[in-house]
């Protein structure tokens, strides 16, 4: 028996590969073992330009632990080369995983007649023979809001007629692009720069300002190179007021008040956020999993909502 393995990404609507042939064949000299870089699509002639999906299939391999090695080794291979052409790609590690059935692998198998197998998104080994049928499920959810709420909410906006300020507009605009956001990372990452675009941080103590301008003479005084000196004024100016973390903190508890978010107080909920963000965007450990982040994006969301719904309808109207 051999063993193959397959490598399948979806390909980003905005990048592609230009020609007209369907599969790249990779020489592997002397190996046994076949590598071909091909276009995933129902119609087999399909170009690699216009598939949604490519693969990268090994086959001829004497063991599935040979196979899913050489799977894995050659992952970042092809993730430097989509990188180095510019090509967007998802490898499936930070993506829901939608999977067929093994009930529904046996009912297309009959009904094709042929071995039918989850077209696994990502890296997958499977015996070469006999030769499999790939399929896949995929569900699109569209969350329904309560129409009666909203007509109420509504009237009373066009009655009031708030005007925003400008960061509230950037904020709007954030929220409203993460659920266009199929990706996970991506629909969280936009919700949280929705925060922080409204958190306005506050002057520090005057003893602890005080304090920072003493270095900030210091540094002045000092002789070390102007470029450090720069440097250095400007980490200690972001000293003389609140730090993102301390502001947002304290802008979720003078708003949400006694709201929670997971079974979290709103202060606690925003610090755990903003650190998962931190750590995602930093590379911090731990970096959170896909699972980590699709735990919170729903109540981020509601979170984000309710903050830029609260500064608004909490100031007082302009009077004319």
């Amino acid at each position: 028996m051999s063993f193959s393995f397959r490598l399948r990404v979806n390909r980003s609507p905005s990048t592609t590969i230009q020609t007209d042939a369907a599969s790249i064949d990779i020489p592997s000299p002397g190996s046994g073992v076949t590598l071909k870089f091909r276009s995933v699509d129902t119609n087999k002639d399909c170009s690699l330009r216009d598939a949604k999906q490519w693969a990268l299939v090994g086959t001829g391999y004497g063991t599935e632990e040979a196979a899913m090695t050489n799977g894995e080794r050659l992952q970042d291979a092809l993730r430097l080369v989509f990188v180095k052409n510019g090509l967007g790609v998802d490898f499936g590690e930070r993506s829901p995983t939608s999977a067929l059935t093994q009930y529904g692998q046996t009912y297309y198998g009959e009904m094709l007649g042929k071995r039918v197998l989850n077209s696994a998104h990502g890296l997958m080994v499977y015996a070469s023979e006999p030769t499999p049928v790939f399929m896949e499920t995929s569900v699109q959810a569209t969350a329904g809001k309560n129409y009666e709420k909203f007509q109420l909410d509504l009237l009373d906006a066009i009655s009031r007629s708030p005007i925003l300020q400008a960061e509230e507009r950037v904020s709007a605009s954030l929220f409203g692009a993460s659920l266009f956001e199929t990706r996970v990372d991506s629909r969280f990452i936009l919700l949280v720069m929705a925060i922080e675009v409204l958190i306005r941080p506050k002057p520090k103590s005057a003893t602890a300002i005080a304090l920072v301008n003493e270095f900030l003479e210091r540094v002045s005084a000092s002789n070390i190179d102007d470029i450090e000196a720069a440097s250095l004024r400007g980490s200690l100016n972001f000293l003389l007021q609140e730090s993102i973390s301390q502001a947002g903190k304290r802008i979720a508890l003078e708003e949400l008040k006694t709201k929670t978010y997971l079974s979290m107080s709103a202060d606690k909920f925003f610090s755990r956020v903003y650190g998962m963000r931190s750590n995602l965007v930093h590379g911090n450990m731990p970096i959170p999993s896909y699972q980590d982040i699709s735990g919170v994006v729903g109540e981020t969301e509601r979170f984000t909502s309710h903050l830029l719904t609260s500064l608004v309808e909490s100031r007082k109207p302009m009077t004319t």
